[in-house]
Order: C-alpha cells, then sequence, then structure tokens
C-alpha cells in the first residue's frame, strides 16, 4: 500500500477493482508533490516580481496613476445584460480640458508558455456591439455600432 493511501491503492490511479476500459467508472486524481525545500523571502520576491497576477495589476494600476488617472482597482459590478456579478481589474478616467476618458483595463500577465488567445466566432448583432458616449458642449450623444470591426 502506498505511505499516503487509506484504501489500499496508490493516490492519483485507479484503485484495482476498476476496469480501466470502462471510463465511466474511473476517477484519477493528480496532486502536485510538495517540495521539501524551504520557501525563503527572496522565492517570494521573485514570484511577486516575475509570477504574481496581482503584482502586475499593482504595477499597471501605479503606471495609471502616475499619468494623471483617478482608478478604482479591483471591484465586482453587476453584468446589465446577463445580471450575473463580473469582476473588473482596474477602471481608470481622467479629464483634460472638455474631453474625459473612461478606461476598463484588463490585465493579463502573459509568458512564452502563456499566451492569451483572441479568437473570432461569428456572432449575433444583438451579442456584438460597441457603445460610444460622446460629450460635446453639454450635450450627449450615444451611439451603437453593431458592424463596426
Amino acid at each position: 500500500m502506498h505511505p499516503n493511501a487509506t484504501d489500499g491503492h496508490t493516490p492519483g490511479h485507479p484503485p484495482s477493482d476498476i476496469d480501466p476500459a470502462d471510463r465511466s467508472a474511473t476517477i484519477v486524481v493528480c496532486m502536485a508533490k510538495l517540495s521539501s525545500k524551504t520557501i525563503r523571502e527572496a522565492d517570494f520576491e521573485e514570484y511577486l516580481k516575475t509570477s504574481s497576477d496581482f503584482a502586475f495589476e499593482l504595477t499597471v494600476l501605479k503606471s495609471l496613476v502616475d499619468q494623471g488617472f483617478e482608478c478604482e482597482h479591483g471591484g465586482s459590478y453587476r453584468d446589465p445584460i446577463t445580471k450575473k456579478i463580473r469582476q473588473f481589474d482596474i477602471r481608470a478616467s481622467t479629464s483634460r480640458d472638455q474631453l474625459r476618458v473612461s478606461l476598463a483595463v484588463e490585465c493579463k500577465n502573459l509568458h512564452d508558455n502563456y499566451p492569451l488567445l483572441v479568437s473570432c466566432v461569428p456572432r449575433r448583432e444583438s451579442e456584438s456591439f460597441h457603445e460610444v458616449i460622446v460629450a460635446h458642449n453639454s450635450s450627449t450623444f450615444r451611439r451603437g455600432c453593431p458592424d463596426c470591426s
């Protein structure tokens, strides 16, 4: 018996009384083996510099604030169409003269082994649109753009 097993089989492998050809009955659990190496402060610092999505968000947030944007970091809102609760990384806005720019910023910490795939599939017009809001001389014009690409 495996040292961590309590029911007579090796963890990560199906019990011997289950037919491996019967995929409906096979449950395989794979767990990473814990390292015996002590994690040190330098390990945390390296992780935060190279791998942490949260640290990346903070870097982007600082950059936006340094450029004069007012920011809201991390929060949730109710999707007006699906009514589901959604999360956002950063909302940023700035005003210059009579122009106001508002951004919804989604942070992705990409690497060669962790790319972002953007795919395009045909969508119904009701699912695919751009919303442009323009304010000029105190008048607001709203224009939907279902055919924008």
